[in-house]
């Protein structure tokens, strides 16, 4: 499974296509246009252009092609003195809407060479870029514009260091940027329990097409304000969609108790993947990792106990409870009706404890052998035991029950 970065960036390092290089001519070397502007060496960066083959007709930028492109560059020497052979870095890509612009300092092979250049001389090339990104592997609009550009740095300290840096015009990419909104029909689900969503997405690239794709859909858990792991609970298979097109679907969706911690109830968000069809391996998460709790439905999804059988608590009975339920320990499920003019206590064989649950999943509190526990109503209630090694196929647990009394005080222990 992969994530997009921040910031994406192809360091050049392919063979040129075109060079050349202006020789002096005979005469004062300051005749050229450019020579002797200044006194030393100035080397400057006239020309760095994303070659395209198409424009757009609304904002006049190129329009390139997701996998390689054509760079179009020329360094020239403004000084009245020869230039020293120079490295050039030259870097292709594309960064997060209003981020900063930041290299990585340049390292050998990493950059280009500029030979000396006399007063006035000029070297131009034009090389071919290979693409990071291909086109089956789409962006996220909420933080890409669909667009690139280059920029030149030269690594020298010459008369004026102040344009030893350009950028080249932005370029539209043939590639698919897509928005997610999944409705869903409450902030509350329950494992098992089948819900309907509607899933709408839209491709605001007006030049790049999706081809046919799976989505994926998958809970990422928050503990406290850190979120943890990830785990799918769904796919659908959808057709292809073109730019500015929009695909919307009403969905039929289960959260099954492998997706989510089944023994209390937990919140979650919800994002979305893109896949090739035919594959689990994601290629777009909603965001960067960093970026998952801004851009998901943020939900509560509560166990469903009945689904992990469990044992009926009958006062003086041993309950024999099955191992059902797997995730994210294994543990045991009891049912308990408690009655307001009773209270309870619990005997194990090991005397681990358990903790008592409500139905819908919230912790009421802990409770260990010897206990003796009052409920100020009448409820259900879920005794969950958890056993994280050598789990045995069935546990047991008896219940005590002792009527309340002002003697007992109601006191919980």
């Amino acid at each position: 499974m992969s994530t997009l970065p921040s910031r994406r960036w192809i360091l050049l390092l392919f063979p040129a296509l075109t060079t050349c290089h202006d020789s002096a001519g005979p005469g004062d070397p300051c005749d050229r246009a450019l020579a002797c502007e200044v006194a030393g060496v100035d080397l400057f960066i006239p020309q760095l252009l994303v070659v395209a083959d198409e424009e757009d007709a609304n904002t006049g930028l190129g329009i390139v092609d997701p996998d390689s492109v054509d760079l179009q560059f020329s360094v020239a020497n403004r000084g009245d003195s020869v230039s020293p052979p120079a490295m050039l870095a030259l870097l292709y890509g594309s960064v997060e809407k209003g981020a900063p612009l930041v290299f990585t300092s340049a390292q050998a092979g990493d950059t280009l060479l500029v030979p000396p250049l006399e007063p006035g001389a000029k070297h131009s090339r034009r090389i071919t870029v290979g693409a990071w990104e291909s086109a089956d592997r789409p962006r996220h609009g909420e933080w890409y514009d669909n667009s690139s550009f280059a920029e030149a740095q030269l690594l020298l300290h010459d008369t004026d260091t102040t344009n030893n840096v350009q950028r080249s015009a932005k370029v539209h990419v043939r590639i698919a940027v897509l928005e997610f909104e999944l409705a869903l029909p409450d902030s509350i689900l329950t494992v098992n329990l089948p819900f309907a969503a509607r899933l709408k997405i839209s491709n605001v690239s007006r030049h790049g097409t999706l081809p046919p794709m799976a989505v994926g859909f998958w809970l990422h858990k928050i503990i406290g304000s850190m979120v943890g792991g990830t785990t799918g609970f769904g796919t659908h298979d959808m057709p292809g969609i073109p730019p500015l097109g929009k695909y919307e679907r009403e969905l039929r969706l289960e959260i099954p108790p492998t997706a989510a911690w089944n023994h209390e109830r937990q919140r979650y968000i919800v994002i979305t993947s893109i896949s090739p069809t035919g594959t689990k391996d994601t290629l777009l998460w909603r965001g960067a990792n960093q970026r998952l709790i801004d851009n998901g439905p943020e939900i509560w999804v509560r166990p469903d106990y009945r689904a992990c059988q469990p044992a009926l608590l009958r006062p003086d009975s041993v309950a024999v409870s099955p191992l059902v339920c797997r995730n994210p320990f294994t543990f045991y499920v009891y049912e308990l009706q408690a009655r307001p003019d009773r209270e309870y206590s619990i005997e194990q064989e090991d005397n681990p404890g358990a903790t008592i649950y409500s139905p819908d999943g919230a912790k009421v509190l802990d409770i260990l052998p010897g206990w003796w526990i009052h409920f100020p109503s009448p409820a259900t209630y879920f005794v969950v035991d958890l056993v994280e090694r050598d789990p045995p196929p069935v546990r047991s647990m008896v219940l005590r029950e002792r009527p309340v009394t002002q003697t007992n005080d109601r006191r919980q222990r």
